[in-house]
């Protein structure tokens, strides 16, 4: 450290630290002097944070874990891009006798998870998350899951644009792709994502406004979308009867609309928070050459409700759907579905249970031309147990009833080693 071969005198000694005592003063003064100035700034200067990408915003027990944007004016530090991620192993049983899974067993590599959550200026933000998985042919696939820009007017409203997820509900926007942080190994099955053969458009490409008031003892929460509406490759003439986001056009230039409004109890409520949502777009069907076959108006409106408050939680979600047939003379058809899942935290245990259900017509050309389409009742339970903060041990078991179609009745037995680094 110092020159020559001789050892330094104390007097070299006591002259060095001195210098490096003087160095960090100055660079704690500049800090104190930072601090200062944030602290005069109006409020209305501030961001609030923003969990997993900027919708409702979830509980505290949910932000802490979710991917959110950097909420202080910083800029110092502004230039700095920060990288998370997420990853999960897991072992499977399966007794399915239909599908892509039928008899699947043995251990699997579940998904690599990247996101980063730039702050980008006092008021510009983004988020970007890649993910990696292997699929059933044991191929692993890469797809660019979100990718956000938005700008905080203040905390009455953020504007974002570019991919994101659907603010259908509440699960999915506090759960994201990283399984870490849901409790439970599976999503419902009909908010599966669409390269998982879910039924919904879980993930939209366009403009996204969000934002929360205080009114009364509560908080007000909403979020307002306008994004390009997804389209259908037809499973029954050579396509692989999934939704397709519409990543880079709209197909049929038919814009989605949607909206999520909510309300956050406070005193001998507080931790509940009860909400409504709704979405109307077209979605065309296409064979496989890409001949348009059909034209369905999607309709849907919902309410849900959570509560995490001593240790509980709780959700539950319901989705309506009144679907028009636009190309064809069959009318509305209407369908349902929904969940219910409780669980409570014992020490780093979480025992869970959930029941799920989805009533879907098959005489809609929106289900019908869906793989997965299917009416299904599905029971669930499990626990987890927190190693540590970021890691999570899960041990699940279902039982599945498909009801239509091609009858199926099986059971699965999973475990899962979940991290968030």
């Amino acid at each position: 450290m110092w020159g020559g071969s001789a050892a330094p005198s104390d007097a070299e000694r006591i002259s060095e630290l001195e210098k490096r005592l003087e160095e960090h003063a100055k660079i704690i003064e500049k800090l104190v002097e930072r601090i200062r100035e944030l602290e005069k700034k109006p409020p209305q200067e501030s961001l609030e944070p923003v969990a997993a990408a900027g919708a409702s915003s979830p509980p505290v027990e949910a932000v802490a874990n979710a991917p959110a944007a950097s909420g202080s004016d910083l800029s110092m530090f502004e230039d700095v891009t920060w990288l998370h991620g997420f990853a999960d192993v897991g072992l499977t049983y399966s007794g399915r006798h239909q599908g892509d899974n039928a008899k699947r067993k043995g251990f699997s590599v579940g998904a690599l998870d990247f996101y980063l959550t730039p702050q980008l200026g006092p008021r510009v933000k983004g988020l970007a998350e890649l993910i990696f998985e292997v699929n059933n042919e044991g191929e692993t696939m890469a797809e660019l899951e979100r990718l956000q820009i938005g700008y905080s007017f203040n905390d009455y409203l953020t504007l974002w644009g570019g991919r994101y997820h659907t603010p259908l509900g509440y699960w999915n926007t506090a759960f994201h792709h990283g399984k870490q942080i849901q409790t439970t190994i599976l999503r419902p099955k009909f908010l599966d994502f669409e390269e998982d053969d879910g039924v919904l458009p879980v993930h939209m490409t366009g403009l996204w406004g969000s934002g929360s008031v205080r009114l009364g003892d509560g908080k007000m929460n909403y979020d307002l979308y306008v994004a390009n509406g997804p389209k259908i490759k037809d499973l029954a003439t050579g396509g692989d009867g999934r939704l397709e986001p519409n990543s880079f056009t709209d197909d049929n230039h038919n814009l989605a609309l949607g909206f999520n409004v909510s309300y956050d109890f406070s005193g001998a409520l507080d931790g509940l928070r009860l909400g409504a949502h709704g979405l109307r777009t077209d979605v065309d069907g296409y064979d496989a050459a890409d001949q348009r076959l059909s034209r369905s108006e999607l309709n849907i409106l919902g309410g849900y409700g959570i509560y995490t408050t001593n240790d509980w939680e709780i959700i539950g979600e319901f989705y309506q759907f009144l679907n028009r047939d636009r190309s064809g003379g069959s009318g509305y058809h209407s369908s349902a579905a929904g969940f219910l899942q409780a669980g409570r935290l014992i020490g780093s245990f979480t025992p869970y249970a959930r029941f799920e259900f989805a009533s879907l017509d098959q005489k809609d050309n929106y289900f019908s031309r869906l793989k997965e389409g299917s009416s299904y009742r599905r029971g669930l339970a499990g626990v987890r147990f927190d190693l540590s903060p970021k890691t999570a041990l899960k041990v699940e078991g279902d039982h599945t009833r498909i009801l239509n179609r091609e009858h199926d009745d099986y059971f699965e037995i999973s475990s899962q080693l979940a991290i968030h680094f």
